[in-house]
């Protein structure tokens, strides 16, 4: 485990932004971050998406409760296997099920991701569904981007690493 914290350590000092932007305003706009003060003018882009990309991501009306159920029928795995790994409450994944258009927060969006193994690029979209992004100025998204990267997927470590760097837990709503 101490290997595991040193190395997201280093994950943290070469992607964690906050130092450069933690006296900036932030404003976002699609897919691009602006970061604007008095004097200064920074505009990150944090993935080039092609027109294409985008004009998919628009024809692609799935809610993000009918794509998580459609990320579970490809694991093959039931349910409560995928609740149970992250210790998620099954009212809470019963609400996520029956309502197609049930909002749920980053945290339980990331407990999922977590729960279901999810590659970068699936994590990605399951957050764009919810309504969310990855942000390299927030250390918990840093730290969830590490595991996946590492395919650190256990509940227990991965809310180690969390709550190490004064995160909050995963499924504690």
């Amino acid at each position: 485990m101490k290997n595991l914290k040193e190395l997201l350590n280093k994950y943290i000092k070469k992607n964690y932004t906050q130092e450069l932007y933690s006296s900036l305003s932030l404003e976002k706009c699609s897919n691009d971050v602006v970061y604007e003060n008095q004097n200064v003018s920074l505009k990150k882009t944090l993935k080039q998406k092609t027109i294409d990309d985008f004009i998919n991501l628009i024809k692609d009306d799935q809610t993000f409760s009918q794509y998580l159920l459609k990320l579970i029928d490809e694991t093959g795995l039931k349910d409560s296997e995928i609740y149970n790994r992250v210790n998620m409450d099954r009212r809470l994944f019963s609400k996520i099920r029956s309502n197609k258009n049930y909002q749920p927060s980053k945290y339980t969006v990331f407990a999922l991701i977590i729960a279901l193994h999810l590659n970068f690029t699936k994590a990605e979209k399951l957050l764009a569904k919810a309504g969310y992004n990855f942000s390299k100025n927030r250390l918990a998204d840093i730290i969830i981007m590490f595991c996946i990267e590492n395919a650190v997927y256990d509940i227990f470590t991965v809310n180690d690493l969390l709550v190490s760097h004064d995160q909050k837990a995963l499924c504690l709503e």
